[in-house]
């Protein structure tokens, strides 16, 4: 699995979503490959908490990030820790 995630993008600021002004060859590329999820709603505005409950599952108020420039706990369980300990 595989998630990419650009920042600071609105949904409409890509080729593929039908924008004909900003040129992006190679998300539209992935796109045209991939899967492309239309109509998503996130658990928060603000990227660091709402990469965090990507991370874990879990909603800003359960894992602690509810603003940018904090950051989860060391220990916090995410996919990432998941992959790393099924090797």
């Amino acid at each position: 699995m595989l998630f990419i995630i650009t920042d600071q993008q609105r949904a409409d600021h890509a080729g593929f979503a039908g924008n004909d002004v900003v040129r992006t060859p190679l998300l539209d590329s992935l796109a045209a490959r991939g899967m492309v999820f239309d109509n998503a709603w996130v658990a928060n505005p603000v990227c660091m908490p709402n990469r965090s409950t990507i991370m874990t599952g879990r909603m800003p108020s359960a894992h602690g990030v509810v603003f940018n420039g904090r950051s989860l706990e060391p220990g916090a369980n995410t996919h990432v820790r998941q992959f790393r300990e099924a090797g």
